[in-house]
């Protein structure tokens, strides 16, 4: 049983990369980095690839580390409070980790650049009140997706992330999430985001 890589198949998904070929190698370079290299099988017209990662594994190595797990997870959980990260790492996982006090300079550099939000009456059932956010550009995906919209439901904490490639296609998205809320019979009262705050009367 062989893994055929196709270099059609890639070169389609990513407008920039370059494939090389000579008689007994080949290599393949995205934004001019090398990511994957090859030799000619002796018995065979097909390129064996070599599979060792040859990027920069530092990412991986910090995933294996003990020692900073929960605050690995709190970022890559949009920052939420360390309590709530801690128990998801516990009970989704199965992996021990310490309650630390270690401050995170992303959520204080985050909050130095917006006003408290004023008190205000949280949702009592699914649904009634949605925030949003918005966050990109970043690099292109394979699928070319450079932005991704956030929406939060305040009562379960429940969050849906739908990606985009431009950001002008939020208002799409907001009109998807809707008709889901409908379709699971929910409806929503009151939408919040940094930029505005709408209550909608739902009527649909």
């Amino acid at each position: 049983m062989r893994n055929l890589f196709s270099v059609l198949a890639t070169q389609d998904r990513l407008t920039n990369c370059v494939f090389m070929s000579e008689r007994e190698y080949c290599s393949l370079k995205v934004d001019g980095m090398l990511v994957l290299t090859g030799r000619r099988a002796k018995n065979g017209g097909l390129y064996k690839l070599n599979v060792e990662t040859i990027i920069n594994s530092t990412p991986a190595l910090n995933v294996l580390s003990a020692d900073n797990t929960l605050q690995l997870y709190h970022e890559r959980l949009a920052h939420q409070n360390k309590k709530h990260v801690k128990g998801v790492i516990e009970r989704e996982l199965g992996i021990k980790v310490r309650l630390d006090s270690e401050l995170c300079t992303g959520c204080i550099y985050g909050k130095t650049h917006r006003q408290k939000f004023g008190t205000r009456e949280r949702a009592k059932q699914p649904a009634e009140i949605i925030h949003a956010d918005v966050c990109g550009p970043f690099p292109s995906s394979f699928n070319k997706f450079r932005f991704f919209v956030l929406f939060k439901d305040d009562f379960s904490k429940y969050r849906h992330v739908y990606f985009m490639r431009q950001k002008s296609e939020v208002h799409l998205k907001l009109r998807q999430m809707l008709q889901e809320c409908k379709v699971a019979g929910l409806s929503v009262k009151e939408f919040l985001s940094d930029m505005m705050e709408v209550n909608l009367i739902m009527t649909m």
